[in-house]
């Protein structure tokens, strides 16, 4: 689930902000939060269990859930 990118004062695109669906929290890298906070829940170890490219897409996955 993801915010929408809007534009700032100056022109600028916002960073788009996904919710992590563990713990409720805005995050712009939620990629790298899955990897780092919950890297002990059972569909985020699995998907780092995977090569680097299948990690990336599988993360991709649960990132666009």
């Amino acid at each position: 689930v993801f915010e929408r990118t809007e534009v700032n004062d100056q022109g600028r695109y916002k960073e788009r902000q996904h919710y992590c669906l563990k713990c409720q929290k805005r995050m712009a890298q939620l990629a790298r939060h899955l990897k780092t906070m919950h890297k002990n829940e059972p569909d985020v170890a699995k998907a780092l269990a995977l090569p680097e490219k299948e990690q990336k897409k599988a993360l991709k996955l649960l990132v666009n859930r």
